[in-house]
């Protein structure tokens, strides 16, 4: 049981410092606004979407 407690405790941890990371990231605060997106999914989007997203010209690309 300590060694699940001990496992939980570390989770806890490293959600917090993903949280204070993400609010570092400049396209943060654009994923988590869309409906829906909860600040996991915010997190997954702005992961899958890639660093170099400006060589899209539109939606349809």
């Amino acid at each position: 049981m300590a060694q699940l407690r001990a496992v939980v405790a570390a989770i806890v941890q490293f959600d917090r410092e993903i949280a204070h990371v993400a609010c570092t990231l400049p396209d943060y605060a654009l994923f988590e606004s869309l409906p829906g997106a909860a600040p996991q999914l915010a997190l997954r989007l702005l992961a899958a979407s890639g660093e170099q997203r400006e060589h899209f010209r539109s939606a349809d690309e």
